[in-house]
């Protein structure tokens, strides 16, 4: 009996040694995968895809300064039919924006953007602007903004508001390779409690394994809210080419929305 008790017990190690061995080699074989902190899904709080036709006064101010355009057109969209279409000329010194001035309260800390881009034939080198959220008076403003520069996108913290007792001042990131000559879903989160954005291309995951801090370590409310958010095009120095960029499906809420199905 005593031997048939021994037996057993042996038996039943060697099948738990095995069985953690299996397990150790199935973990090790596994991929590995980083879970997305803000998945798709939620609902907008402000949007517009330009199905109207038409700019629509009661959303948008137009700012604009030097030969650069904007206008609705149905020529080049990504869904529906009609975009919006910033032209911008060689040369410099110009700009054409549309700047919401009547942002929901609830994204005045923290939202999440969502906007289908395609830039054509591409941008200058140097930095351009593209989409931006702050404080009133843009481009006397402080803000949040995405950008790009050497082809590669550039968020930043603009501190441009010289109307209070602080300079002016910013900070610079450069990420991934920006798309350029297609549409693509940009999707972004800015957040001003602390202070960094995070963006997704066509739902992948596009600056790195953490949110790009936009200032010091534990800096928070350098924006002071995000009150307007503004969409177009300007670029910092001269542009040798004249380009166009086109935007269309905007929406902005509280939780990442997702590309658009």
């Amino acid at each position: 009996m005593r031997f048939w008790r021994m037996l057993s017990a042996g038996l039943f190690a060697a099948w738990a040694f095995f069985a953690a061995q299996a397990s150790v080699t199935m973990a090790q074989d596994a991929p590995a995968t980083q879970p997305d902190l803000a998945p798709p899904g939620g609902m907008p709080l402000f949007s517009e895809d330009f199905e109207s036709g038409k700019i629509d006064s009661t959303i948008w101010e137009q700012r604009i300064m030097g030969a650069a355009t904007l206008a609705v057109q149905q020529h080049n969209v990504a869904h529906g039919k009609n975009a919006l279409m910033i032209h911008y000329p060689a040369g410099g010194r110009a700009y054409a924006f549309l700047v919401a001035t009547k942002l929901p309260a609830e994204l005045k800390e923290h939202l999440f953007g969502r906007v289908n881009v395609m830039v054509t034939p591409g941008t200058p080198p140097s930095h351009t602007v593209l989409m931006l959220a702050g404080t009133p008076h843009w481009p006397i403003a402080d803000f949040l903004e995405l950008g790009v520069q050497n082809n590669k996108f550039q968020p930043s913290y603009q501190q441009n508001d010289t109307t209070t007792p602080r300079k002016r001042a910013e900070t610079v990131k450069h990420g991934v390779p920006f798309p350029m000559g297609k549409w693509f879903c940009l999707e972004f989160e800015f957040n001003d409690k602390p202070d960094m954005i995070t963006t997704w291309i066509d739902g992948r995951k596009a600056d790195g394994p953490l949110p790009l801090s936009m200032a010091g370590e534990g800096d928070t409310g350098l924006v002071n809210g995000f009150v307007n958010f503004a969409i177009g095009t300007r670029v910092w120095g001269n542009t040798a080419t004249a380009f166009d960029v086109y935007y269309d499906d905007i929406a902005l809420g509280t939780s990442r929305l997702g590309m658009v199905k």
